[in-house]
């Protein structure tokens, strides 16, 4: 059973902490907070709960129920557990459970999620999102993780026996990973176009947006040196998409000069992990093309506004072929001509497709009908019924 929760409100942002691990000092104070509060229960109760599982790392729900009780009473008493998850920096609650009853005997005991299913879970707020008959994983985050144990009894002399805490930083499989513009690359524009590939898993990340930072690199310094020291040039937040062209709206970077770039990504205003730091250099002048040529592949999206793809001949985009189709007939059509009520033309295209992430490049000039200057939409419906899509325009060459 699982019941929600409307008036809660969504978790705000968390202190600042260096990205890709939880500041030493923040980490260790909401241990210290964790610890006091288990000494001071303990001292009012004969009754200590103490978590099994590891403090850092991945960890399932279930796991979660893997905790020692100790008795310390002389006698046996019937109880639930309640377990409490809230983000160990604004300490917002996101989800609880209430176990099966349980007869906790003298002494001590270990538990698992056999010895107290079934659970009736809650939640508590949208920042955190799970199917209650699925063991997912904790999101990414830092969470204190509180238990209590309630005897049984009258339901207005309800008994707290027992309580203890823990804290745990969850990580993602996997931080933002960077795509393009690669590491150690060389560039012929002034301003890139750059993609990412989002956390894993991103299931639980119901808000997922990101942060990129460029910065100037001098050559005595890493990506990340000079990512953490040197003043932002680009410093882009709430991105809802894992790609960005670098703004118009800012000076273009230098030729000759080599930069660094990193992306953030947070849930819900809460931050998740940092992806490394790479490092690419502009070409000479006589090399650039500014701002037409974008030689880069990127993300077809199945929801949100989809940027842009501006291109002299080819359309490079990358899709995640999870569903295992091996051909998948496309459609594209004029947007402008759509907005306009003229009849819409559709121009027809086959995709070849292999299992996983397929990088994919139309010849728009083979193609009949295309206009130089319009905006387009390609799109496609997979074998799980999920429609694709990516918008591009086919630029004069040289312009």
């Amino acid at each position: 059973m699982i019941h929600t929760n409307p008036n809660t409100q969504l978790s705000k942002n968390y202190a600042f902490r260096k990205p890709g691990r939880i500041r030493k000092p923040l980490y260790r104070l909401c241990s210290l907070i964790a610890l006091v509060t288990t000494l001071g229960i303990s001292g009012q109760s004969q009754t200590v709960v103490s978590p099994l599982w590891q403090g850092r790392g991945l960890i399932l729900r279930d796991q979660l129920w893997s905790i020692s009780v100790i008795n310390g009473s002389t006698s046996a008493f019937t109880g639930r557990i309640e377990l409490i998850v809230s983000d160990a920096v604004t300490s917002l609650p996101l989800f609880s459970g209430v176990s099966k009853e349980i007869i906790f005997q003298h002494g001590s005991m270990v538990l698992s999620q056999q010895r107290v299913f079934p659970v009736n879970y809650t939640i508590l707020s949208g920042t955190y999102q799970f199917n209650p008959t699925i063991n997912t994983l904790i999101p990414p985050g830092v969470f204190n993780v509180c238990y209590k144990i309630y005897k049984s009894g009258p339901a207005d002399k309800t008994e707290i026996a027992g309580e203890g805490c823990g804290v745990l930083e969850s990580d993602p499989l996997t931080p933002p990973t960077l795509v393009v513009p690669e590491d150690k690359g060389e560039l012929n524009t002034k301003r890139p176009f750059f993609t990412w590939l989002p956390p894993v898993p991103n299931n639980t990340l119901t808000r997922l947006n990101y942060t990129i930072k460029v910065v100037e690199k001098t050559a005595d310094q890493s990506p990340q040196e000079a990512i953490e020291r040197n003043f932002p040039l680009l410093n882009q937040s709430k991105i809802s998409q894992s790609n960005i062209n670098y703004p118009s709206t800012i000076a273009a970077l230098d030729t000759g000069k080599t930069y660094a770039w990193q992306v953030l990504a947070y849930n819900a205003g809460s931050y998740v992990a940092a992806s490394e730091s790479w490092a690419f250099t502009i070409k000479d002048e006589s090399t650039v093309k500014d701002p037409y040529w974008f030689g880069f592949y990127v993300p077809m999206i199945n929801k949100g506004s989809a940027q842009v793809i501006q291109t002299i001949k080819d359309l490079r985009v990358t899709y995640n072929n999870e569903s295992g189709d091996t051909l998948l007939p496309c459609r594209i059509h004029s947007l402008a001509a759509a907005k306009s009520g003229k009849e819409r033309k559709d121009i027809l295209y086959d995709l070849v497709l292999v299992p996983g992430t397929n990088y994919l490049s139309i010849d728009l000039g083979s193609l009949q009908g295309i206009r130089k200057g319009d905006v387009y939409e390609i799109a496609f419906t997979n074998g799980r019924n999920e429609r694709w899509w990516a918008n591009f325009k086919l630029e004069i060459s040289g312009k």
